[in-house]
């Protein structure tokens, strides 16, 4: 039997809220302490394991615990440099799961603990982890002892503005910046979530801070994201933890049905969790709202129930939705097979839709049908001027193929439905 504490971190203190016992993912099963259930501070790590004596079965412990790994092939080249199954989520947390995304850290009985420090990287080692494959990523993760989610290459690192210097997190340390490789993806992805990133800025949208950080001429480059689960505390800077979940975490949706299938209504529930859990409902639901419009425009089609996230605050007492942290014009990538990862007014194809979709859908969403027209005539309207001066300033920074990108993302995503 394999014991693994879960620790959760409370306004800076780590408490020790739970464990998951099992022998493998298929009869791992979540419980919180005792004394934990007892204090007056105790939160529960997911809306979909609230606090309770009982433990949870297999399905609800692995529905969020799991999703605390990366995904896609990137989970693959981590799989295997570890020696383990890609579904052996248990193997991965007892050896990564020192810093994870949220406030949780995760360490297997009776295993040492991993010792704890910065290690500063140069610029060469920048360089090289650019013009890398996505295992070098994976081999940074695995030095670090840290986990994050999403299907890119992507590691966590702290920056020491002062001295412009990049440290590696190893063991219970943490950074405050998320940096994702370019490489294994489409060769001008990095670039294309900037544009995508920097249009929904200055239509209002709330995103993490974002900069691309070298280029050549295959596009070697890094795309660095502030992590809005880390906060900045005290003269020396030290990097607090702000637990956070993921809406398919909070509505307890098992990893590989993240995409929706058959009809499941996971863009209502998206909505309904907020209405009744946010601390301000309203102006985050609004959120959501232009967040998911904005995802067809520019033809993001995975943003799925795992591209939102609720943010609980040091305190873990009041929920809110956190800001994007990536937006890429995915129909770029494959345009013939593109399908929604949720159903709008019934239809999971982006060509079919139009403002009229989404007005039938907003009262699904428990949006007025007009409120949700004007919002989507807004952010329709201001998308190609939006594009065009985030490409202006990429031109300004050295990616010279900005524009040609910009004009590419609006013949790709969902605004040229609307021509």
């Amino acid at each position: 039997m394999r014991r693994l504490t879960v620790y959760i971190q409370i306004c800076g203190r780590d408490f020790l809220c739970g464990e998951i016992r099992g022998m493998s993912s298929e009869d791992a099963c979540f419980s919180y302490d005792p004394s934990y259930l007892e204090r007056e501070e105790a939160r529960a790590v997911s809306l979909s394991l609230p606090l309770k004596k009982e433990a949870f079965g297999p399905e609800s412990t692995g529905s969020f615990f799991q999703a605390l790994l990366p995904s896609g092939p990137f989970l693959k080249e981590l799989s295997s440099l570890l020696r383990c199954r890609e579904d052996d989520y248990l193997s991965m947390l007892s050896l990564l799961g020192s810093d994870c995304r949220g406030g949780l850290r995760i360490l297997e009985e009776d295993f040492p603990l991993p010792e704890a420090f910065y290690e500063d990287l140069d610029r060469s080692d920048l360089k090289r982890l650019a013009g890398g494959r996505g295992s070098d990523m994976a081999s940074l993760l695995i030095r670090s002892s840290s986990l994050l989610p999403g299907d890119g290459p992507v590691c966590c690192l702290k920056l020491r503005e002062k001295e412009d210097l990049w440290q590696l997190p190893c063991g219970e340390r943490t950074g405050d910046w998320k940096v994702m490789q370019s490489r294994p993806l489409f060769e001008r992805g990095l670039v294309n979530a900037s544009l995508c990133m920097g249009a929904a800025r200055r239509l209002g949208l709330p995103v993490t801070g974002y900069r691309l950080m070298g280029k050549g001429e295959d596009h070697r480059i890094l795309l660095d994201l502030k992590r809005s689960d880390r906060e900045r505390a005290g003269e020396e800077g030290r990097i607090l933890k702000r637990h956070q979940e993921d809406l398919g975490q909070a509505l307890g949706i098992p990893m590989g049905k993240s995409a929706e299938r058959d009809y499941e209504g996971y863009m209502a529930a998206m909505f309904r969790l907020l209405r009744e859990r946010a601390y301000r409902p309203i102006p985050d639901m609004l959120s959501l709202w232009d967040r998911i419009v904005f995802n067809f425009l520019v033809g993001n089609l995975e943003g799925s129930v795992r591209s939102f996230a609720l943010d609980y605050g040091l305190d873990l007492s009041a929920l809110s939705l956190a800001p994007c942290d990536f937006i890429s014009c995915t129909a770029l990538y494959d345009p013939v097979s593109g399908r929604l990862p949720f159903h709008i007014d019934g239809c999971y194809s982006p060509d079919s839709l139009t403002g009229k979709s989404f007005e039938r859908m907003a009262p699904e969403c428990g949006i007025g049908k007009k409120m949700g027209r004007e919002r989507f005539d807004i952010l329709a309207g201001g998308l190609e001027k939006a594009l065009y001066e985030s490409a202006e300033e990429l031109c300004g920074q050295g990616y010279e193929d900005a524009h040609d990108l910009a004009l590419e993302i609006l013949e790709a995503g969902g605004i040229r439905n609307l021509r």
